[in-house]
């Protein structure tokens, strides 16, 4: 007995990218870093650019505060004011103030700013602590109530500015967290080594407001970064759908249908519509397996939609084995005729390279079109009127191996350079009566080899013959009609 393998369908597939991100996108719960190294810096530039304006109004804040504080001290510490203005405008100020270039200065925010920001930050906040702790130790020579309310005062304010103002990562604000703590207790026991009703009230409300700002800025870091990757997440999905609906419908089309609800029709006076079917292929379609199938028919059109996006031309829409391709839509072209011949001549190449056993058929015919989008869930962008019945008759009326046009289009290509066109005479077609039509012949300067990447450079070589009056073409009796 042989074990059967699971495998993950779409649904699942769907679901575990859900519910569980994907590796790179993973957060170690203690740091609270990325997975991947490139991610963590791009969120980091994200953190800097996107938080900018709260970082500015938080340096200002800190600013106005140490402004404002230097008139309270002297009023409450006369004896020590000086010294306290002297390690404030030495070291205080003068810190906070090297910030302004990194926060308001675009070439300094951009060479040292985004990489280093957050070391720099807690470089800063620790010169400020030092000050403020050699401020500290100056007026604990006499633990009066006055002192403990003013420095327990001024330790709640910069550990709350360390977790949530100043937003530093959360394992840096724990560590200086904890820092403030261990200062705190060495500079009370250092001036009292019994400490008292001081320490414990340290050691009480302190520890339960490192816990408490640990944890906020824990929270903050965590949901910061889910948003990240969130909204990451959520970009990159918004780039697929965009993608998937440019490849349905024309870039201009697709634009125009994600800011308007309303139907989006549009009639073009002078275009051109090339239909090409492969000939054979439905009895090829009942002695190969579907899945072999299904890839050669594949390789086939994705040489046909590479061709038709190097000639600038635009696919319609695939119909069994059928390809219908346009030029002069939705974007006026006054050499589209020149353009679906070209393609025509190099989609024959291409067919014969990719498929010797098949045969390509293809017409093409100009005229105006109606072009617009229709459906509601699945969209399609599609043309209607004469010019693209006659186009199809063309196509279903021509010889396997060669390019049928109408007049409309063989006057279209009157002086076009590298093509060669021969009367093939009267065809009666079906639903259009006799018509007059041409062979479309050409030679690629350079046959398509490899893969279909790139422009097409230089063109079509060869003289243009125009059909003489006399030709009278293959028999009528050789066309297929529909």
């Amino acid at each position: 007995m042989t074990d059967a393998t699971p495998t993950l369908s779409f649904d699942d597939i769907a679901l575990s990218e859900l519910f569980d991100p994907p590796p790179d996108e993973r957060l170690h719960p203690v740091t609270l870093s990325f997975a991947s190294r490139a991610l963590e810096r791009e969120y980091w530039r994200h953190f800097f650019t996107s938080n900018l304006r709260y970082l500015r109004s938080s340096w200002a804040l800190l600013l106005t505060i140490h402004t404002l504080w230097i008139p309270i001290e002297r009023a409450v510490f006369p004896e020590h004011y000086l010294q306290f203005w002297a390690i404030r405008f030495t070291l205080i100020l003068p810190v906070l103030l090297l910030f302004a270039p990194l926060l308001f200065a675009r070439r300094a925010m951009t060479r040292w700013s985004e990489p280093w920001f957050q070391e720099l930050m807690l470089t800063g906040t620790l010169l400020e602590l030092a000050g403020l702790g050699a401020m500290g130790f100056l007026i604990l020579d006499r633990l009066s109530t006055e002192v403990l309310m003013y420095g327990g005062l001024v330790y709640f304010i910069c550990l709350m500015a360390v977790h949530m103002v100043i937003r530093l990562r959360f394992i840096y604000a724990t560590a200086l967290g904890a820092f403030m703590l261990v200062a705190a207790l060495a500079m009370i026991l250092a001036r009292d080594p019994e400490g008292g009703f001081a320490v414990y009230s340290l050691l009480g409300f302190g520890l339960a407001a490192n816990v408490g700002g640990a944890l906020g800025s824990y929270l903050i870091e965590l949901f910061a970064r889910q948003h990240f990757a969130t909204t990451r997440s959520v970009e990159r999905e918004r780039e697929r759908a965009e993608q998937l609906l440019h490849g349905i419908l024309p870039e201009s089309i697709a634009d125009q249908l994600k800011v308007t609800q309303r139907s989006i029709a549009e009639g073009f006076e002078s275009v051109s519509v090339l239909f090409a079917d492969i000939v054979g292929f439905t009895r090829l379609s009942q002695r190969v397996p579907p899945a072999e199938l299904v890839a050669r028919l594949n390789v086939l059109f994705t040489s046909f939609d590479q061709l038709t996006e190097r000639f600038g031309a635009e696919k319609i829409k695939t119909i069994g084995d059928a390809y219908m391709v346009a030029a002069g839509i939705p974007r006026p072209d006054p050499q589209h005729a020149r353009t679906l011949a070209r393609l025509a001549v190099a989609m024959l190449d291409a067919a014969r390279r990719a498929e010797p056993e098949l045969e390509l058929r293809v017409g093409i015919h100009s005229g105006p079109v109606v072009a617009g989008v229709i459906g509601r869930r699945k969209y399609i962008y599609d043309l209607w009127g004469d010019t693209v019945n006659t186009a199809a008759r063309m196509e279903s009326h021509g010889a396997p191996g060669r390019i049928q046009i109408t007049a409309a289009t063989r006057d279209a290509l009157a002086d076009a350079p590298g093509l060669r066109l021969t009367a093939r005479g009267v065809v009666k077609i079906k639903g259009k009566g006799e018509m007059p039509t041409w062979w479309l012949e050409g030679q690629l300067e350079e046959p398509l080899e490899g893969p279909l990447e790139g422009p097409l450079e230089g063109p079509l070589e060869g003289p243009l013959e125009p059909a003489p009056a006399h030709a009278t073409g293959e028999s009528q009796s050789n066309a297929r009609a529909t």
